[in-house]
């Protein structure tokens, strides 16, 4: 299956500190689960979160990262481009 890319990337913080990731595919949104660390938020919301994104992932690449970076956003996982 091709990847599904989405321009530009949503910026979101990781597990290491001072690292931040740029996800661009909507496979690593959905994920969850990047080379560069797991995506977690304090609240340990952001995992339901990934899983109703996974489902999502149907739908068209750009409003798959409007929802992307509105789940990061209300995770205060979300970091400045």
């Amino acid at each position: 299956m091709p990847h599904r890319w989405f321009n530009p990337p949503v910026y979101v913080k990781t597990e290491r500190p001072g690292l931040r990731l740029g996800v661009n595919r909507v496979d690593a949104a959905a994920g969850g689960a990047p080379k560069s660390g797991p995506i977690v938020a304090p609240s340990g919301g952001w995992r339901p979160k990934l899983a109703y994104l996974r489902w999502m992932a149907k739908c068209r690449v750009n409003d798959f990262r409007l929802l992307f970076e509105a789940a990061a956003d209300e995770e205060e996982m979300l970091l400045p481009d």
